[in-house]
């Protein structure tokens, strides 16, 4: 995740946030798309907090791919948390036009599941919220002066303390929150940070979702299975990696996570 046109520390309110997807590769989650037919996405959501550039920008509106549309039924109507006081919609772009862009823009990786696109677009919007936010309130003097916490890519951890930096620092916590009935994206955030980019993106966007629906009654076999495949990868284990992706596969099919 990266911002790849505008100044971080003088962001601008407006912003682009786009992910690259492939519908063709989507899997059962969106069945009838066709490489040829679509071919490579870039998905986007356009966000401000400025009501009047809005209003302008909504004149403008442009169709999305119909196929696309039907997977990306996960984007709320209703935005809260981080984005309450965003004004956003969906749309699509092309990488070339962003030279020419006016606002911020925001590239978050690129996916192959489609529900994986657009909860990574979202979260990826939340973190420019909250960056704003922050920006917004130094600026004005409300925030007390906190180094923000550094954040490792996975390229920069022991690959054979993998699981334990991944249980440590991301899962444990996680689930402790989603237990007590808190909201992690705090942690979720530093989670995509360390793998992104990565192969496994997907699989840390699934332990996410899996930990939130799970709640107080976490399914700890597949939060582990997840981990275990992601710490893999990471340590160029393939074969273990293939084992575990395997394991999931089982819990899948007996419907887990079961949430009561």
């Amino acid at each position: 995740m990266r911002l790849v046109k505008g100044d971080e520390s003088n962001l601008q309110g407006t912003v682009v946030v786009y992910s690259k997807f492939k519908p063709s590769e989507c899997g059962e989650s969106c069945p009838d798309c066709s490489m040829d037919d679509i071919g490579e996405i870039c998905f986007a959501l356009y966000a401000t907090n400025d009501e009047e550039t809005f209003k302008k920008e909504m004149k403008n509106v442009k169709g999305l791919e119909e196929k696309l549309l039907k997977a990306m039924n996960s984007i709320p109507d209703d935005m809260k948390g981080p984005l309450r006081h965003m004004f956003v919609k969906p749309t699509t772009i092309e990488e070339s036009d962003i030279p020419f862009m006016k606002h911020d823009v925001f590239y978050v990786g690129e996916v192959t599941d489609a529900a994986a696109c657009a909860h990574l677009v979202m979260l990826g919007l939340e973190m420019y919220a909250v960056n704003l936010h922050d920006q917004l309130s130094r600026n004005t003097g409300r925030l007390c002066d906190e180094e923000p916490e550094e954040v490792l890519n996975y390229k920069e951890i022991d690959k054979k303390e993998a699981l334990g930096y991944i249980t440590k620092n991301f899962v444990d916590p996680m689930i402790k929150a989603a237990e007590a009935g808190r909201d992690f994206f705090d942690i979720q955030e530093r989670f995509m940070l360390f793998s992104s980019p990565s192969p496994f993106t997907n699989d840390c966007l699934e332990l996410c979702k899996v930990i939130e629906k799970c709640g107080a009654k976490q399914d700890l076999e597949l939060v582990t299975a997840y981990a275990s495949k992601i710490a893999a990868i990471i340590g160029q284990d393939y074969e273990t990696a293939k084992l575990k992706r395997e394991e999931i596969a089982r819990y899948r099919a007996l419907g887990r996570p079961k949430v009561d």
